[in-house]
């Protein structure tokens, strides 16, 4: 009965590894709306994500006043398609009038709404699957804790940031060593996040991306090799010579810095508000936070189970993870390599 239970969680799990292997970072769509001249006119940018090369079929949906009178030309960016155009609004323009995303109910998709008008107010908001149309108003002023919601929801959405967190937290299991790995990988990435993010540094995303995924492959590598996921082989005093488990916060510090120009990747799609800049970062940076400390209790809190279970010290559940880790990780990089190349 024993090995048969053994034999049905291995079969589901590689399930499920088969069918998260696509997974892809889900990025929010993003529209500016700004008002022009004598407010009558506005300005729009449409940023529609591609998700596995399609577009998610959402689109913003205006007032029936209002009258398109110039479009420019599409750009695939490769994450999105910009859509660029002007329209009419007549005399009373789009102040208290009410702006719907169709189709956002139906998808798994937020999309960001920066309004910008010409007294110098900015309205922003996120809209999701629920919550799919919002009223202009210029006294609504920036919402700038959308910024800490979209921090939550791209690590819980970023399956390869998941990854790895998931991996630290099995290589790494001591009270002590979980603090400065997790304390590490926070300060590397708020570094790189800042410089990504206010453009001192721009390295290529598509690169970077391909990098993480190699990261993960690392950690999934130095994770079959220690059987550290075992007490009992802690128990028994068997030497490892991983340079992780000797120094875990050095190279979190490392893989940290990398992974913080990944979460930079959902912020240079949309952008930060002018005027509140800095705040915006830091919420979106706690947001962040906040996930990857989900993910770690949730996690400690399994492992906890397991260990008491007749489970906890079988061999073929202290490699498995590192199977699927790995596995997930090697397709990753392969994928995104031959993005590099096609993006060069």
């Amino acid at each position: 009965m024993k090995r048969f239970f053994l034999f049905t969680l291995i079969v589901t799990v590689s399930l499920f590894c088969s069918v998260g292997i696509s997974a892809h970072e889900i990025r929010p769509a993003y529209l500016k709306i700004t008002e022009l001249n004598d407010k009558t006119e506005y300005s729009m940018v449409w940023k529609q994500p591609l998700r596995e090369g399609r577009l998610v079929p959402i689109e913003p949906v205006v007032p029936s006043v209002c009258q398109e009178v110039s479009r420019g030309l599409g750009e695939n960016t490769g994450l999105a398609l910009v859509k660029r155009w002007r329209m009419n609004c007549g005399v009373s323009g789009l102040q208290n009038q009410t702006i719907f995303i169709s189709g956002l109910d139906g998808n798994l998709a937020d999309v960001f709404v920066e309004i910008t008008f010409l007294t110098g107010q900015v309205q922003t908001t996120i809209l999701k699957p629920g919550n799919s149309s919002l009223i202009v108003d210029p006294g609504a002023g920036p919402n700038s804790l959308s910024y800490f919601w979209m921090g939550i929801e791209h690590l819980l959405l970023g399956f390869d940031h998941i990854l790895f967190v998931i991996g630290l937290v099995l290589l790494v299991r001591t009270p002590i060593n979980i603090i400065k790995v997790v304390t590490s990988f926070t300060v590397a990435h708020s570094l790189t996040l800042a410089l990504a993010t206010f453009g001192i540094v721009q390295p290529s995303q598509a690169s970077i991306e391909a990098v993480i995924a190699l990261s993960i492959a690392f950690l999934a590598v130095e994770l079959f090799n220690t059987g550290r996921w075992s007490d009992e082989t802690v128990a028994n005093g068997i030497p490892t010579s991983s340079i992780m488990m000797r120094h875990p916060w050095a190279i979190t510090f490392v893989f940290g810095l990398l992974h913080g120009f990944g979460f930079a990747g959902a912020l240079s799609e949309i952008g930060l508000p002018q005027n509140a800049a800095v705040v915006a970062l830091l919420l979106f940076n706690i947001g962040v936070e906040a996930g990857q400390l989900l993910i770690v209790f949730a996690l400690l809190v399994l492992l906890f189970v397991i260990r008491h279970t007749s489970f906890g010290s079988s061999l073929i559940l202290s490699k498995l993870p590192a199977y699927c880790i790995g596995t997930m990780a090697i397709f990753w990089f392969i994928e995104r390599s031959l993005n590099t190349l096609i993006v060069v």
